[in-house]
This record gives C-alpha cells, sequence and structure tokens, in this order.
C-alpha cells in the first residue's frame, strides 16, 4: 500500500521532481545507476559513492537512532535479491 501511494505521488509531480530508481539496479548495475542518480540531483558523480561504506562514521555521520542506518553502513549487498 505504501510503495502504491509514493509511486502514485511521484507520478504526480513528473519526472522534472522525481526520479523513480529501482533497488535491483541499484544492486545489480550502481555504477550506472548512480550516475543517473546524481545527473538528475545535478551533482558529480565520483567512485567514492560506490564505497560509501568506507566513509561511515569518518567522513559521514549515521544517526544510531534512524531504523535504516544499519543498511547503509554496508556495501550494496546483492546477496539481497536471491534471498527473496
Amino acid at each position: 500500500v505504501y510503495n502504491n501511494k509514493v509511486y502514485q505521488e511521484c507520478m504526480d509531480i513528473g519526472k522534472e521532481y522525481c526520479l523513480m530508481v529501482k533497488y535491483e539496479d541499484l544492486v545489480l548495475k550502481p555504477k550506472k545507476t548512480l550516475e543517473i542518480v546524481m545527473e538528475f540531483l545535478n551533482e558529480k558523480f565520483t567512485d567514492d559513492l560506490l564505497k560509501h561504506h568506507n566513509f561511515i562514521n569518518n567522513k559521514i555521520k549515521v544517526s544510531k537512532t534512524e531504523w535504516s542506518s544499519h543498511q547503509i553502513i554496508k556495501p550494496i549487498n546483492s546477496k539481497s535479491l536471491t534471498a527473496w
């Protein structure tokens, strides 16, 4: 239900303001997908984005209370695609 709502909101505001990214694309083609995301954000892509986990709690501070923090401290996880 929540995913459908977010999808509809993204469709309503349009591609100029909302970029849909498939999790599978991020995992299987991380560099290409991050290049697309960074272009959408008008930001420069760097290979450091692919190694984000190396910067957590060093250059990047992460909230210990945010529920998704345990996910972003790890490298991109391709094993999750086959765990379904």
